[in-house]
């Protein structure tokens, strides 16, 4: 979530979060993580933090078999459906791919 909202998120519903992405007009990341470790890595967590600073919007999650997402074996075509699956959902979300940036690491860049 943009710096600008932390204060006024706690605390808020499921139905604030979907509202806020699509009213606030502000630049949206998915971000789509390499190979090692999951979404909460401390090298990760930096780089949240700073894009965070800047205003933006971030979405990142696991792919199937990593942290806690479901346990199964990792694939390719998993990973290729998870991330088109969060990326459907922002855009049903959002109604607009304009504001949405894909920034993909090692794995994620796939």
């Amino acid at each position: 979530m943009p710096k600008s909202y932390v204060e006024d998120s706690v605390g808020k519903k499921d139905d604030y979060w979907e509202r806020l992405l699509r009213e606030s007009g502000k630049p949206i990341i998915l971000y789509l993580h390499g190979n090692s470790g999951s979404r909460a890595g401390e090298h990760r967590k930096e780089l949240y933090l700073i894009l965070q600073a800047m205003n933006f919007h971030l979405i990142c999650f696991d792919y199937r078999g990593y942290a806690d997402s479901s346990q199964v074996s990792p694939s390719e075509t998993g990973v290729v459906a998870d991330a088109k699956a969060v990326f459907d959902y922002v855009k049903k979300v959002v109604g607009d791919t304009k504001r949405i940036f894909i920034w993909g690491h090692s794995l994620g860049t796939g």
